[in-house]
């Protein structure tokens, strides 16, 4: 039986971080997969990025605050508004980010 490797880590989740390093420190990742997955993590990202926020998919994390909020806020004014839907982008921008809440992660 032949053993399937995974050889390529992005290393958006802390999943793949820890396989990559738990790769190095065994011996089986060479030097061409840590070169990857650094130049791959540093490259320039895209300027939108999809995710799921609370189960459902967006675009982008802005789309899935704007959904979020709306769904909570009936009428306000504007900067109320902004200043919510700024709150929720970061909020699901971190929640994604950890990599520990159900329903929310980067969808790339």
């Amino acid at each position: 039986m032949l053993k399937v490797e995974n050889t390529v880590f992005p290393l958006a989740s802390s999943s793949n971080r820890v396989a990559l390093l738990t790769g190095i420190v065994a011996g089986t990742v060479g030097k061409a997969e840590i070169t990857e997955a650094v130049l791959k993590d540093t490259l320039r990202r895209k300027h939108k990025k999809p995710v799921v926020a609370e189960g459902m998919y967006f675009d982008s994390v802005t789309d899935a605050a704007r959904f979020l909020v709306s769904r909570c806020v009936r009428s306000t004014n504007n900067n109320v508004y902004f200043d919510l839907v700024q709150s929720k982008m970061k909020s699901i921008s971190r929640m994604c980010t950890q990599d520990c809440w159900e329903g929310y992660y980067w969808a790339e």
